[in-house]
């Protein structure tokens, strides 16, 4: 009995023990991971984290911890100061640790240095760091090196998971970034690394959002704002709520919206992340537009312009003029329009910044082209954003383009194009199952078989029509193609 509790007391004080060495760990790294954060934001810098490799380093130092240089460093890192921890790691032959904690407050520095390291994780902390600060072009060429390798930490297949995800969002492959995205959520979980997980949830929820799907989008969101609370993480925090500000946006409940985007637009302001904030200017002005308060949306524009050209953001600014041109395009100043969406395609294309976005653009300037009837200058723009999305997968919605196209060639009274051009909108409408969109393309067709005296043809036509307006619910657009089909009938009496 006598030994039964000295086993048993020792093995308490083993559990003790091992709860208090990673309550330490844990709070050390709760506290570090939050004000290195904190620094990121102060200083605009892009977001980086490595939740995996900061409490190793976390655990070497505490292992080291009755070295007075060491207790320092580790002093000095909770507080959200690297050098001493760098120089403890280097001595060490840590450099990979080392670089890492430089990634946090000089990303363009461990660029260089990870640079020089070919293990897959340095290669895909890289990868991070180039998407993160806009070179994306190399971050994908860096993640297509580690995609066969099985044998990567928990943390690292969720890393790179969680950018490929990024890039097929990009692609509009829909199915293969929720799955990434889904499978990097998973594994930052087991791997304890919150920060990552709750960016995990975001871009769930904006794969979700993109998908229409809005229950599970407002879950996701929901899910990383509580997380990103709960480790006092204020820029992700700041971003969930403007993710749900763009959801009830999109439910048109913009009371709602508004709410979520004032919370964000103030955490932003409070921690100095300005660039951040415009970003949620224009997303706000862009809920502005939709409820056709102009004057509010250009006022908002305007504000953000200011701040990102203060801080260069060039991304920031192309968004601004986009967002513009939309506000333009529905006050029917069509010139000024056009003016605004050249300015945010010129800037998408020369820092070869987000093609889906750049597509976007210059298919606003043809509709104020073609609006403002300089039909072969809106052509031109047309079939530059046709090639533009077939040389790159992307998000943009070619169908729209094919549809102004057609429209311009009915303007000239060029039927047999423009019925050619109605007919690809209408295959590419039905494969995205956009059937709003493929009605009014068949519509526009039926008109044309009308006009060319194809009666017969032009019922069948607005027949398909009235079946894809029913499929969306359009109860209006519906009774309107009743009535053309009932007009062709009984002139065919």
């Amino acid at each position: 009995m006598f030994y039964f509790w000295i086993f048993l007391f020792s093995f308490s004080a083993m559990v003790v023990l091992f709860a208090v060495w990673r309550f330490r760990i844990d709070l050390f790294w709760r506290l570090s991971a939050k004000n290195l954060m904190a620094y990121q934001a102060k200083k605009n810098l892009p977001f980086f984290a490595s939740s995996y490799n900061l409490r190793l380093i976390i655990c070497f130092l505490l292992r080291h911890s009755f070295h007075k240089d060491v207790r320092r460093a580790l002093a000095a890192l909770i507080k959200g100061r690297i050098q001493k921890a760098v120089l403890i790691c280097t001595h060490s032959n840590l450099n990979f640790f080392a670089d890492i904690l430089w990634a946090y407050v000089n990303p363009k520095k461990a660029i260089s240095l990870l640079g020089k390291q070919n293990s897959p994780e340095a290669k895909i902390e890289s990868a991070a760091l180039l998407f993160e600060n806009g070179d994306e072009a190399k971050a994908r060429d860096l993640l297509d090196c580690c995609v066969q390798d099985k044998s990567l930490p928990s943390y690292y297949l969720a890393k790179k998971n969680f950018y490929l995800a990024q890039f097929y969002l990009k692609e509009a492959n829909l199915e293969s970034a929720s799955a990434c995205a889904a499978q990097a959520a998973l594994l930052f979980k087991k791997c304890s690394a919150v920060l990552e997980e709750a960016y995990a949830y975001l871009l769930q929820g904006t794969i979700f959002r993109i998908s229409a799907v809005e229950d599970v989008a407002h879950f996701m969101f929901c899910q990383a704002k509580d997380l990103f609370f709960a480790v006092k993480h204020k820029s992700g925090e700041a971003d969930a709520l403007a993710n749900l500000g763009m959801l009830w946006t999109m439910r048109e409940n913009f009371d709602m919206a508004q709410k979520y985007f004032m919370q964000s637009w103030k955490v932003n302001h409070h921690i100095r992340r300005n660039s951040a904030a415009a970003y949620v200017l224009t997303q706000w002005a862009l809920m502005f537009l939709l409820c056709h308060k102009h004057k509010k949306a250009l006022a908002l524009l305007k504000k953000a312009l200011a701040i990102h050209m203060e801080y260069h953001d060039i991304k920031g600014q192309a968004f601004v003029f986009e967002v513009e041109a939309y506000v333009l395009l529905s006050l029917q100043n069509w010139k000024e329009a056009a003016t605004a969406a050249q300015k945010a395609s010129e800037l998408y294309d020369a820092y070869g910044l987000d093609m889906s976005s750049r597509a976007e653009s210059i298919y606003l300037k043809a509709c104020a082209e073609f609006n403002l009837g300089c039909l072969d200058r809106a052509e031109k723009s047309l079939r530059q954003c046709i090639l533009l999305s077939e040389e790159n997968a992307s998000c943009f919605h070619v169908a729209n383009a094919y549809n102004l196209l057609g429209l311009i060639f009915l303007a000239q009274n060029q039927l047999a194009r423009a019925k050619s051009i109605f007919l690809k909108s209408a295959s590419i409408e039905q494969k995205n199952e956009r059937f709003s969109g493929a009605a009014t393309d068949y519509v526009n067709i039926g008109f044309i078989e009308s006009r060319l005296g194809n009666q017969a043809q032009a019922i069948k036509t607005f027949q398909t029509a009235l079946k894809y307006a029913e499929a969306f619910d359009e109860s209006e657009f519906s009774d309107l193609i009743k009535n053309e089909i009932k007009k062709l009938e009984n002139n065919l009496k």
